[in-house]
């Protein structure tokens, strides 16, 4: 058996050694805690940097539709809502949409008639953005020109859309025939915008 002295020696290093694994216990516990909240603070942190980036880039586009509609503010306002009101319905983000029909409005088209087109080239796309975007910008520069020319047509075929099929149902014509006309510059951008309503309607 252990003497006294020897005894109470045990029970002291005993008590130690149990002190300090609790104190490490402890320290690992508030590691772990300052740890996750950390982690917990760079979540917030990225979310209130979303918003802020997200309010920015909203404020940055209404400000570009705004000047399209030459500072009417109510309007681009009008206007922004129903994009983001399209956007939910269909497959694109908001911001490719605006894109779009910057693109449009920057090449002289009205807001109103951008917005047709817009609904009507997505519908085409079939929730291509990239498709939306060519189509678009094929769609604008041929009507800032009133005739469809054989970059513009060929831009279209290669967004996946010939206004030529359409052209050629209401009017009998061939696609040969109508790409003659074409060069001539007969195909205008009525027809062409008739083509795409053919199309979606």
């Amino acid at each position: 058996m252990l003497d006294m002295p020897t005894r109470s020696h045990f029970y002291q290093k005993i008590t130690a050694t149990l002190r300090m694994i609790a104190v490490t216990h402890l320290l690992l516990v508030a590691i772990d805690a300052v740890d996750e909240l950390q982690t917990y603070l760079e979540k917030i942190s990225g979310v209130f940097n979303d918003i802020t980036e997200a309010g920015a880039t909203a404020e940055l586009q209404l400000m570009n539709l705004k000047t399209l509609f030459g500072g009417n503010a109510e309007a681009a306002e009008a206007m922004y809502e129903r994009i983001s009101e399209y956007g939910k319905v269909t497959p694109y983000d908001k911001a490719g949409l605006l894109e779009a029909q910057r693109t449009m409005m920057s090449f002289g088209m009205s807001g109103e008639a951008a917005f047709s087109t817009l609904q009507q080239i997505g519908d085409i796309a079939m929730g291509d953005s990239q498709k939306l975007q060519s189509l678009a910008l094929a769609f604008a520069q041929m009507s800032s020109t009133g005739k469809l020319t054989g970059n513009d047509l060929m831009q279209m075929i290669n967004a996946g859309f010939n206004p030529l099929n359409e052209i050629s149902k209401v009017t009998g014509k061939s696609v040969g025939v109508l790409k003659e006309e074409m060069s001539k510059g007969a195909i205008s951008a009525d027809m062409v915008s008739e083509a795409f309503r053919m199309a979606t309607s």
